[in-house]
């Protein structure tokens, strides 16, 4: 049960939500906007210029280039282990057939630009605003940079099935950015007038969406505010990968793209914690996926029962 102060922060954000949902959509002179102030004046981080971040796509472009080439490859490589010839004869033909797939399958830009999967315009932010949709920090419209920091973060925020193909692109922070950080790696600065308010605001950055735009209202809201108080972008915590955060980046010119791999998702590996019946562990079944088994025997009590 929430304590007198934690009660008056849920109140509080309660109230924001509902007088922006329902009654003044733009208002700017709220309670809680003045404590988000407070609160992202004492967490401000600093993205340096050469930092890598990640932003992922589900892959709709032509992959079979790809699957032939290695079959090419992997032909000649079958067929010149059964004819004896000098070294550099060997890699001669390996060269030649190598530059003949390059020219035969469309590879040489690709090995060139370093983008093996969507290009670099198509990586980076779509350059028409006007088929920008409702996001989680952008009105429809409104051109966003959404990236990750790390390519596996990156890879379940698009939330791929089994067998798609996923461009991950890789940017460069060409110049400085000022970001407000809106994650648990901020708890340690956070007082407990404001710590449940954090919560609730980080919980409401995170928490996963099926693109209902009203959904988005709260935070749409926040983050101009944030902008407007010359923040650059926010960090804020992946809900779709433990421990992966993500950024929203409002002034995007600081960044560019600089390469892209091509992946193809062949298995997903899901941990479910089983929290009903209420009773005795026996009655209790976990669900993990078998790769996920090392993992799970460490974790086991002396008695053999996992650990809950």
């Amino acid at each position: 049960m929430a304590n007198g102060n934690e009660k008056e922060q849920i109140d509080l954000w309660n109230d924001f939500k509902n007088q922006i949902i329902y009654v003044n959509r733009f208002q700017q002179q709220h309670e809680l906007l003045d404590r988000v102030r407070s609160i992202v004046s004492d967490n401000i981080i600093k993205l340096p210029e050469k930092t890598f971040l990640y932003r992922a796509r589900i892959y709709n472009g032509k992959v079979g280039f790809i699957q032939e080439f290695e079959k090419t490859i992997k032909n000649q490589l079958e067929q010149d282990e059964t004819v004896s010839k000098p070294e550099d004869d060997h890699l001669d033909n390996l060269a030649r057939v190598h530059m003949e797939s390059i020219s035969k399958f469309d590879l040489e830009e690709r090995i060139k630009s370093g983008f093996w999967g969507y290009n670099k315009l198509e990586s980076f932010i779509p350059q028409n605003a006007d088929i920008i949709k409702d996001g989680r920090a952008n009105p429809a419209k409104i051109k966003y940079l959404y990236v990750a920091d790390q390519p596996n973060t990156a890879l379940a925020e698009v939330r791929p099935l089994l067998k798609n193909y996923v461009s991950i692109a890789q940017l460069e922070v060409v110049k400085e950015l000022e970001i407000a950080d809106l994650t648990y790696d901020t708890f340690n600065k956070i007082n407990d007038d404001d710590r449940m308010l954090v919560c609730l605001i980080m919980d409401e950055f995170s928490k996963p969406n099926n693109n209902e735009p009203f959904d988005y209202i709260a935070t749409q809201h926040l983050s101009e505010y944030i902008k407007n108080l010359g923040f650059e972008g926010i960090k804020y915590n992946s809900s779709l990968y433990g421990s992966g955060r993500n950024y929203v980046i409002f002034n995007y010119n600081k960044c560019e793209a600089v390469s892209s791999k091509l992946y193809k998702l062949n298995d997903i590996c899901f941990d479910a914690k089983c929290i009903g019946p209420v009773g005795l562990l026996s009655d209790k079944e976990d669900l993990f996926h078998w790769k996920l088994q090392p993992y799970k025997t460490k974790k086991k009590k002396p008695n053999g029962k996992v650990a809950l």
